[in-house]
């Protein structure tokens, strides 16, 4: 997307410098327009006296026409007088079929704290084409900028986008419950890419070990108040933080230092109650320290509000703009989906302040601040949508914890943590062991990985041959469903199946020169055991897993193949631990010890499988990661519950599923998550009857 910046200097000589640079494919600024801003702010032909513009936009709620005005004013500024220059090249550009992105960088402080989002072309005189107002529009989407580099690339992403939200204040006028509940329902379809953790009233000790040993952000988003330090002789602007033993305060200057290294953090979304501008100039000037101590701290993006936001409306524009991310989008362009989200569900929206109060400066170009890989293939899209694996745990709401344990081990959150390629869980039946690997299956195949769900043991007894070739085959019913059944790159095993088809008739594979006419058909394995074979070639095991490990990591090419092996033992079958030991040794070990790269695989097994019938602990030799499934705790029930019964349709949190929960609640200990299944079922019943 092309970009160019709108730049206000200082004052000079009675009158604001104004220039309009465009960036060049070098990355280097290239002035199109100069012009002047008159020291008095009164553009020709306006309508109202800029003095009152912030007074304006910080006491007047409500529906106000008086806000199209203001905007019309403020485009004026930019567009007309000494600014005319600026103003025809910049509807020039914005006229183009080509996308384009404007920055406007302030230096002044004074003319920073002007509502320049309120800027409106919908009087008698048309600038641009298409939305009327910039910060509305998503395919020329309007932002500030403070130090901003076309070049600046932010260190590499890991996956998934991690969001920490801090509830640091008990106020009830705050309506902090709202703003999250706001987040919550629109992030519901995308939750497998979007990690969020709550923390609620923390010290500001307690705040940062979260951010800079456990959670590791991408995003902080505050929810609280900011203003004046009340301890004596202090007066710089603080984020207060209210916690169980009294409150401490954040300074800017204490922001820009604890936050100095942590590279990670990306975005800050500041609903502060004027965390960025206060109702006086003097108050106002302090405020502006909170923002640029976030940004002085490396922050490429950060985002506060004007004035006063209730929860609903800054949950709504947030919850749009984490959703949005998770999908991919740029975040100035997420930022003006989701202020259209929030003027859409007011009365006489767009004459309401909400949507212009958010104030986006970003410091490097939208597209490397959370760079995002999904899945862009339409085809790929549809199944992974229609995949009943993955639909099966719409509805899951516990493991956070285990879930981490699985995508961070693929995924390390830092550079310097170990990336791990075996994951082996484990737990009692009913724990939720497989509905954590398939909820984070899905958030695998979203990132465009190739991920396979085999069923090791289903009806019938199998060998370590047979859950090779299900591996290379997929599965022959389900793969019409579900991709993660499908069978890998045919291509990839062509030696393999050349020399599979020789060996399992007990030869010796001729060369293996590309020939057309050796390309066959997969090779299957019949009713031939797998002692026979190995009894007429010493070497049958070796060389067909040998072959196997070279077809496997040729299948997953570039992108990370993640297999996850299942139900070892389907009574009255199970993989025998001969089979097991083949596995393990031949193709397990080496894929632990990253010889596959990048094949990772994920073990699913009952605790008697892991300690008894395969003594994992004792086997395996490589390094991995184990996550043990255990009983969930009772404190937990009634949050799970809730949002249990919320995914299954808003009309489930009535009388009785709010009766149910509590009854539940107060008699339940330890506890699996099939408890939940079992309480949706019994609310279905009682509603049921009480329908007769």
């Amino acid at each position: 997307m092309k970009t160019i910046t709108i730049e206000i200097g200082e004052l000079d000589n009675g009158s604001y410098p104004l220039r309009l640079c465009e960036f060049t494919a070098a990355g280097e600024k290239a002035e199109l327009a100069a012009g002047a801003i008159p020291q008095d702010l009164k553009a020709p032909g306006a309508s109202r006296d800029p003095a009152t513009f912030r007074e304006f936009v910080l006491t007047k709620v409500g529906s106000r026409p008086e806000l199209r005005e203001i905007g019309h004013d403020l485009l004026r500024l930019l567009t007309e007088g000494d600014a005319e220059q600026v103003g025809e090249v910049w509807s020039k550009l914005r006229k183009q079929a080509e996308p384009l992105r404007t920055l406007l960088e302030i230096e002044p402080i004074s003319l920073r704290m002007l509502p320049w989002e309120l800027i409106c072309d919908d009087g008698p005189k048309r600038l641009f084409e298409g939305q009327r107002r910039p910060a509305l529009s998503a395919d020329r989407p309007f932002a500030r900028s403070r130090s901003f580099r076309l070049e600046e690339i932010a260190e590499p992403f890991s996956w998934p986008l991690r969001a920490l939200i801090v509830v640091a204040s008990k106020d009830a006028a705050i309506k902090a419950e709202e703003e999250l509940e706001q987040i919550e329902d629109a992030l519901r379809h995308v939750r497998r890419t979007i990690d969020v953790e709550v923390l609620k009233f923390p010290s500001k000790a307690e705040l940062l070990d979260e951010i800079g040993t456990k959670i590791f952000p991408h995003i902080l988003h505050f929810i609280g108040h900011s203003g004046q330090n009340a301890n004596p002789g202090r007066e710089e602007m603080v984020l207060w933080l209210e916690h169980a033993q009294g409150r401490d305060f954040w300074t800017a200057d204490e922001i820009e230092n604890d936050l100095q290294g942590r590279d990670f953090l990306r975005f800050v979304f500041l609903n502060s109650c004027r965390s960025e501008n206060a109702p006086s100039p003097e108050d106002q000037q302090r405020t502006l320290s909170i923002g640029e101590a976030f940004r002085n701290a490396g922050v490429p993006a950060v985002l506060a509000m004007q004035a006063d936001v209730q929860g609903e409306h800054a949950g709504r524009l947030a919850g749009k703009i984490y959703e949005e991310l998770s999908l991919g989008a740029p975040i100035d362009i997420a930022l003006a989906r989701g202020r259209n989200k929030v003027q859409e569900k007011m009365n006489d929206g767009l004459n309401c302040r909400e949507w212009a109060l958010p104030t986006l400066t970003l410091s490097m170009p939208p597209e490397n601040v959370l760079p995002i890989t999904r899945v862009s293939d339409q085809l790929k899209i549809e199944r992974i949508k229609n995949c009943y694996k993955f639909r099966e745990v719409d509805c899951f709401v516990n493991r956070k914890k285990e879930r981490r344990s699985f995508l961070r081990s693929f995924y390390p959150i830092m550079p310097e943590f170990p990336q791990y390629q075996l994951l082996v869980v484990h737990g009692d039946s009913g724990m939720g062991k497989s509905w954590t690997a398939q909820w984070c299956m899905e958030g695998c195949a979203w990132q465009d990985h190739n991920v396979r769900y085999i069923e090791v043991v289903s009806n019938q007894p199998k060998d370590w041959l047979d859950v090779l070739l299900q591996i290379r085959d997929g599965d022959e019913d389900e793969k019409q469903f579900s991709p993660l059944h499908e069978p890998l790159n045919p291509e990839a095993f062509r030696l393999f199946n050349w020399e599979l088809n020789h060996r399992l008739q007990g030869a010796t594979p001729p060369v293996w020169e590309g020939r057309p006419d050796q390309i066959i058909d997969p090779p299957q394995k019949g009713n031939r055991k797998v002692d026979d074979l190995t009894s007429s070639n010493k070497d049958f095991v070796k060389l067909t897993f040998d072959s196997f490990r070279q077809a496997l990591q040729q299948a997953a090419g570039d992108k990370p193949l993640i297999l996850v092996l299942d139900h070892f033992t389907r009574t009255p079958f199970s993989l025998e631990p001969a089979s097991m030991t083949a596995m393990i040794r031949e193709l397990i070990n080496p894929v632990a010890a990253g010889k596959l790269k990048p094949v990772k695989l994920v073990m699913i097994m009952t605790d008697d499988e892991f300690f008894r019938d395969y003594k994992i602990e004792d086997t395996l030799k490589a390094p991995f990661v184990e996550v043990p499934v255990s009983l969930l705790e009772d404190d937990k029930f009634d949050e799970l519950a809730t949002e249990f019964l919320k995914l299954h349709g808003p009309e489930q949190l009535d009388e009785i599923g709010r009766f149910v929960i509590k009854q539940r609640a107060a008699n339940i200990k330890q506890w699996k998550p099939t408890e939940l299944k079992d309480l949706y079922e019994l609310c279905q019943m009682i509603r049921q009857k009480v329908g007769q």
